[in-house]
């Protein structure tokens, strides 16, 4: 296991089991946004004792220390990802990929706001990604 990450987690006061550091790794070496049920399927031959319920626990506590957050594009699925740069998403309608795209949030001064707090802000665009556009025109 990478020893670097190994020390992220420990400066953060996260013990670094097996299972943590492996979804960690996981996460840091693929990117991307993964379901619970993504990550127990590409872990599960190496960790065979792993549970969905143990990758839930992880990726919550690693969501409480703000390693990473939640995204929740589809009432029916929750993803997580690495918390990172500011950022929107893009989610395809036609292959159903989600993308991050370079995307500034807006940002409101307090007396727009009128009592309002912001914990938390999310833009999601939606509609067809390059590659299915391409293979759109090929078809036509």
């Amino acid at each position: 296991m990478n020893v670097k990450y190994k020390d992220i987690l420990k400066e953060k006061g996260i013990r670094p089991s097996i299972i943590r550091l492996s979804v960690y790794t996981y996460f840091k070496e693929n990117g991307g946004h993964h379901t619970v049920d993504f990550i127990y399927n590409e872990l599960k031959d190496v960790l065979p004792t792993l549970s969905k319920t143990s990758i839930y626990n992880v990726l919550s506590l690693l969501v409480e220390y703000q390693l990473f957050k939640v995204v929740n594009i589809d009432q029916m699925e929750t993803q997580y990802e690495i918390v990172s740069d500011e950022h929107s998403h893009f989610k395809c309608r036609v292959c159903n990929e989600l993308f991050d795209i370079p995307c500034q949030h807006v940002h409101l001064n307090n007396e727009e706001l009128n009592g309002y707090t912001i914990e938390n802000q999310d833009l999601l665009f939606t509609g067809v990604c390059p590659k299915c556009n391409n293979k759109e025109k090929e078809n036509e």
